[in-house]
Order: structure tokens, then sequence, then C-alpha cells
């Protein structure tokens, strides 16, 4: 969804922009959040832009 889609967005837009920029990046950190723990301290970082869309 771009910035316009504030209006004219679905819900199913809403939905599905929620699922690919938030829940996909949940979904991965929690798959390799074993992995990187059993390599002692560090941190994910998480980088987006205004201009990413589902």
């Amino acid at each position: 969804m771009g910035v316009g889609d504030l209006l004219s967005g679905t819900d199913a837009d809403w939905n599905l922009s929620w699922q690919v920029n938030v829940l996909g990046m949940a979904r991965l950190c929690r798959l390799a959040a074993p992995h990187l723990a059993a390599r002692g301290p560090g941190a994910v970082v998480n980088v987006t832009n205004t201009l990413s869309s589902a």
C-alpha cells in the first residue's frame, strides 16, 4: 500500500501490508532467534522505508 491508500485501501490491502511488512519480519526473527542466541550476544536490526509495499 502506498501513502495515498489510506482512504482507498480495503481491509484486504491493509491486511496484506501488515502480513508482509510486520508479521513477516516477526516470523523471521522468531525462526532465527534460537540460532542467534546460540552464538552469544547480538542484535537484530530491522530496516524499512516509506516506499516499501506489499
